[in-house]
C-alpha cells in the first residue's frame, strides 16, 4: 500500500466514521437485531 500521509489520514478518518456509524446502527431501531418500536406498537393494534 503506497499512500501519502494525507491519504492515510483520510482513510483512517473514514474508517472511524464508519465504525461510529455502525455502532449507531446497532442501537438504532432500524437495526435487525432489535425490534423497531414502530413495529411493536403496530403489532399491538
Amino acid at each position: 500500500w503506497d499512500v501519502t500521509f494525507d491519504e492515510w489520514l483520510e482513510i483512517t478518518q473514514e474508517a472511524e466514521r464508519n465504525r461510529l456509524y455502525d455502532r449507531d446502527e446497532e442501537i438504532s431501531p432500524r437495526s435487525s437485531s432489535f425490534p423497531s418500536p414502530e413495529r411493536e406498537s403496530y403489532d399491538e393494534r
